[in-house]
């Protein structure tokens, strides 16, 4: 009786420990991801916003980076974009940045079959090195009238003080509001997003991601605001994570067996 005793604690102790591990590892996976949507999302924004503050000779106060466009007007295409900045210097949202951001432009960014693909030169964002390569395609209107954008991230990896973080992700972006209003008054722009992403979590573990109910992007936004995905980690378990309402927070709640989880965004 005793042999089985101690054998019976032993097997619930392995599963209590088992259990334990694969909500950690889905709870990373999550936090990663968080962290590498946050990061390339803002890689675009700077390269529209430098793009469009030079051509309109206009100043950028959202960057302090040096801008350099090697045909700087609006009309002669392709172009490229070259953000530096430097050695280091932090944004009116207290976002850091080093490096350079340098994107191949081959027509305005509103035109249907533009393709802006960008990459990164000893790139840090608040102390996370970053590389990787990203591609967007301007599809044109879908029928409801948004423009639709294929964005893909290849080969992206974020070193963070926890680990490093691989990333590739394939994704639709819908332009649902905000698309009328020209820049620089682009704190209205509303996006959609579906797809899928893989990558490996600071855990050294993989995991895959699909988006079950789009996701809401809003330009004025540090964080995802809406919208769930499925995450599959590698130890076998799949979870979802919901963005929440709309609302601008940096909450999310990862839903596991009958139970939840509330979590915070890195970004």
């Amino acid at each position: 009786m005793k042999t089985k005793l101690i054998l019976s604690l032993t097997i619930i102790g392995l599963t209590f420990s088992s259990c334990k591990k694969k909500v950690e590892d889905l709870q990373q996976s999550a936090n990663d991801n968080s962290l590498a949507e946050s990061a390339f999302n803002d890689i675009y924004d700077q390269v529209e916003n430098s793009y469009n503050s030079s051509t309109q000779n206009k100043n950028l106060t959202s960057t302090c980076a040096v801008i350099t466009i090697d045909k700087p007007d609006t009309t002669n295409f392709p172009k490229k974009v070259t953000i530096d900045f430097g050695s280091g210097c932090t944004d009116d949202r207290g976002i850091t940045r080093t490096g350079k951001i340098i994107a191949d432009i081959t027509g305005k960014f509103r035109e249907s079959g533009t393709v802006v693909t960008v990459t990164l030169e000893n790139f840090t964002r608040n102390g996370n090195a970053i590389t990787g390569k990203k591609t967007i395609t301007n599809n044109g209107p879908n029928s409801a009238g948004h423009f639709v954008y294929t964005i893909n991230v290849n080969n992206a990896s974020i070193t963070t003080d926890k680990g490093t973080i691989s990333w590739s992700s394939g994704r639709q972006r819908e332009w649902i509001s905000g698309f009328d209003t020209k820049w620089p008054n682009i704190s209205d722009d509303e996006f959609l997003i579906t797809g899928s992403v893989a990558g490996v979590n600071t855990l050294d573990r993989d995991f895959s991601i699909e988006i079950t109910t789009a996701l809401n992007i809003k330009r004025d936004c540090k964080w995802i605001t809406a919208g769930v995905v499925e995450i599959t980690s590698e130890l076998g378990q799949t979870r979802t994570l919901d963005y929440g309402d709309g609302t601008c927070d940096d909450k999310a709640t990862l839903h596991i067996r009958n139970k939840t989880k509330e979590i915070t965004l890195r970004h």
